[in-house]
């Protein structure tokens, strides 16, 4: 049961006493309210982890945590640059295009979901995609006044541009 085995890809447990911990090659949380894989650059386990995961995605109990879950898993995919579940993922979340990954009752924002679809369409090719929706987490962040989500979706909206050859669009944001 994958969900058993930290859906949310939180199996990263800090090594007590220097000891190395064994743990998968993923982690929540960054510092930025990202996940992120691995420094120790497991990626294989990571990428090992992921499709495990990925053959549950559809059985993920569409509950409060749902939206985090799959935030997370867009983050940890983002890092692996893995086309075929950034598209699984990208169908699940595109519904909530217009939504914010929120924990709780709104205690903590991870930002617009459009954010987290256009890294993923990135990864799949879609460029003119992830730039739309990259341009849709800047304004919607600039319109919650949220200047942590603004600044990350700025990033992820120049390295778009980047990737595409606008250096100079990227430099402007």
């Amino acid at each position: 049961d994958w969900a058993a085995q930290g859906a949310s890809c939180d199996r990263h447990q800090p090594p007590e006493n220097g000891a190395e911990d064994g743990a998968p090659g993923c982690r929540m949380g960054d510092g930025r309210g990202q996940a992120r894989v691995d420094p120790d650059g497991r990626h294989d386990e990571a990428r090992e982890l992921l499709a495990d995961m990925a053959e549950g995605f559809a059985a993920v109990a569409p509950d409060g945590d749902w939206i985090i879950t799959f935030a997370v898993l867009a983050d940890v995919d983002d890092d692996l640059d893995d086309a075929e579940h950034a598209a699984r993922l990208y169908t699940l979340l595109d519904p909530y295009r217009d939504s914010n990954v929120v924990i709780g009752h709104g205690a903590v924002c991870f930002g617009p979901v459009a954010r987290y679809l256009g890294r993923l369409a990135l990864t799949i090719g879609e460029r003119d995609l992830a730039l739309e929706h990259l341009r849709r987490a800047v304004d919607s962040s600039a319109a919650m006044r949220a200047p942590v989500q603004l600044a990350h979706a700025r990033l992820d909206h120049a390295a778009a541009l980047g990737a595409g050859g606008d250096w100079s669009g990227a430099q402007t944001l």
